[in-house]
C-alpha cells in the first residue's frame, strides 16, 4: 500500500501519462505482469485505477528517487528520455 500523499503522487502519475500518451506504440504491448499484458496507455490506466500492479511499481520509482535524492518524476523521466 502507499504510503503517500495525492501532492507526491501526482507528478508522477504526470510523468506516466506524458510518457503514455507521446509513445509511439502506445497500444502496443512492452510488459508482462502475471499474465497480464501492458500496453503504455493500459499501464497509465492501471496506475490512474489504482491497481494491484501500479502500487509496487509507484513504491519502486519513490524508493528509487529516495536512493537517487531525486525527486520520484525524475525517474520516470529519465526512462523516458531514453526511449526517444
Amino acid at each position: 500500500m502507499l504510503e503517500h500523499s495525492r501532492d507526491e503522487i501526482e507528478p508522477v502519475i504526470e510523468a506516466i501519462r506524458r510518457w503514455a500518451i507521446g509513445h509511439p506504440k502506445a497500444g502496443e504491448p512492452f510488459m508482462v505482469v502475471r499474465g497480464h499484458a501492458f500496453s503504455p496507455q493500459t499501464f497509465l490506466e492501471a496506475v490512474l485505477e489504482h491497481s494491484e500492479f501500479a502500487a509496487p511499481f509507484l513504491e519502486y520509482v519513490f524508493e528509487q528517487a529516495r536512493e537517487e535524492g531525486v525527486p520520484p518524476r525524475e525517474i520516470i523521466d529519465r526512462e523516458t528520455r531514453k526511449q526517444r
